[in-house]
């Protein structure tokens, strides 16, 4: 498909320019005869190789190609501006999105295809070339800047474990959108958001975008359309979905330039930080799992609104959960981790408007809370919790899962105890077959209302023995025996041992 853009400012001084992109080939571009002569440079800055058009005097950049990403870090924060001949471009014009015209090439990541984990596109950019982030195994989170106006065929699709995109995009409807496959509306080609190669709707797929935009319609459109019955997840809010994946998912990441994610050390070529560095991420590119620093893990709670799990957080190891809750009081408990010294408990009112607080740290496994965020613990009130183990090097060993809880004297209460459908909470499967454990939260009362910040989770010790969906389908992947948790969100749960043959 080729896509031709008119350059409107450059209408003025020119007698033509015209850019050709090929989305499902390459991208190439081609400009008519010009009265004013542009020149092309090659330019290598930081991390960073680019292709870009200049003005013969070199005073300003016109178009710019991100041609190729030399660095190694797992997660990526796209600079918007570079450097040639100690002269620095920016990419981000507010005052015109389009000057210069910016893309990213299809082979720009390739050779992290199999690394990157996240990616952060800022405003600047203003399209992707086709596969420009298609089949990349690794690649679980992607954020994009406002500017971004095309996608190129099949940016995404083929990549697994991608399942959150933050998009604070809002493409003019029509025209050259590229969001989903047979629009009759916009004869578009689907870029595989939420996809995999064959275009079914993978599943757990969250895309974070702004409200009324054409984002969000073309993502209901793709819901509409699905082929497996799966359902992508559309988050909407009439803030910035960039800067809240900045704050969370890419808290502490700078943009790279060749000497790590961030300026704050880790050593050449983008690779990870050394534990106890801001801008330590776990081992599974998150900033609450294993191997996170203290500060990155602080900083992702402490901006976290919603009253989901957070990415990274684990419920066997910790198990944390609520031991006993009176009118004036909280008491939460957990399970001691190997290698764990101490632990930071992080709390607050339930609501996305009550941000988390750092309330203590402590060696001990449990603590009874009468003050939450200073306010003493009022009754029939929902509080949230979120506990994290250090090492004594100030390394996340592990972060639980979200704990919500409801003090009684109100017309809120909580669940008593988790059921599933396993007889004697234990389950045979062979490889590639499935059991449903119908996991059913029971409350303490009858007369009480249980609010569901969320239903009855679960999850596998090890999965690659057996996998448990999100909604309680277990698989047998290997021979060997693991053990499944289904948990309600005040801690309770059932544990069920699976055994794969």
């Amino acid at each position: 498909m080729n896509i031709q853009l008119t350059r409107s400012k450059q209408l003025k001084a020119l007698l033509a320019v015209l850019m050709a992109m090929t989305i499902g080939l390459a991208m190439s571009l081609a400009f008519a005869q010009q009265a004013w002569a542009e020149i092309q440079v090659n330019a290598t800055s930081g991390a960073y190789q680019y292709k870009a058009w200049l003005s013969d005097d070199g005073s300003m950049a016109g178009s710019v190609a991100i041609d190729k990403y030399t660095g190694s870090a797992t997660k990526v924060a796209v600079p918007s501006s570079f450097t040639y001949n100690d002269k620095t471009y920016s990419l981000y014009n507010a005052s015109d999105p389009d000057e210069p015209w910016c893309w990213i090439s299809g082979s720009a990541f390739g050779g992290v295809k199999s690394t990157l984990q996240g990616v952060a596109i800022p405003a600047g950019v203003n399209a992707l070339e086709s596969g420009a982030f298609a089949g990349f195994s690794s690649l679980k989170v992607v954020a994009i800047g406002n500017t971004l106006s095309q996608f190129g065929d099949g940016t995404f699709s083929g990549s697994p474990n991608l399942k959150t995109y933050y998009i604070s995009a809002t493409p003019a409807s029509g025209g050259y959108n590229h969001l989903v496959t047979s629009d009759a509306d916009t004869n578009c080609v689907n870029p595989g958001i939420g996809q995999d190669a064959n275009g079914n709707i993978l599943e757990g797929v969250t895309v974070y975008c702004k409200a009324g935009s054409e984002v969000e319609k073309h993502l209901k459109y793709i819901n509409s359309k699905s082929k497996n019955g799966n359902q992508i997840t559309i988050i909407t809010s009439a803030s910035d979905p960039y800067a809240k994946a900045l704050s969370t998912d890419f808290a502490g990441i700078t943009p790279d330039g060749g000497s790590g994610n961030t300026g704050g050390g880790g050593g050449g070529g983008g690779g990870p930080l050394a534990p106890g560095s801001i801008a330590q991420l776990g081992e599974d590119g998150t900033a609450l799992g294993k191997g996170a620093s203290e500060a990155t893990a602080e900083a992702r709670i402490l901006t976290y609104s919603d009253e989901k799990d957070p990415a990274g957080s684990v419920f066997y190891l910790l198990k944390a959960k609520v031991k006993k809750a009176t009118a004036k009081s909280v008491k939460l408990g957990w399970t001691k981790v190997a290698g764990a010294k101490r632990y930071v408990v992080f709390g607050n009112m339930c609501g996305k408007k009550y941000k988390y607080v750092k309330l203590t740290t402590t060696s001990k496994t449990s603590i009874t809370f009468k003050k939450v965020n200073g306010k003493a613990v009022k009754k029939g009130t929902y509080y949230k919790f979120i506990v994290v183990a250090l090492d004594s090097k100030g390394a996340v060993v592990s972060s639980s899962k979200t704990v919500h809880v409801a003090t009684p004297g109100g017309k809120v209460g909580n669940d008593k105890k988790v059921t599933t459908a396993a007889k004697k909470n234990k389950v045979t499967v062979k490889v590639g077959k499935k059991f449903n454990l119908k996991g059913k939260a029971t409350p303490v009362s009858k007369s009480l209302k249980v609010r569901r910040h969320r239903n009855v989770a679960y999850e596998s010790t090890n999965p690659k023995i057996a996998t448990v969906s999100a909604k309680g389908v277990v698989k047998g992947i290997a021979k060997g025996t693991c053990d499944v948790y289904a948990y309600a969100q005040n801690g309770v749960f059932a544990k069920v041992k699976v055994t794969v043959k």
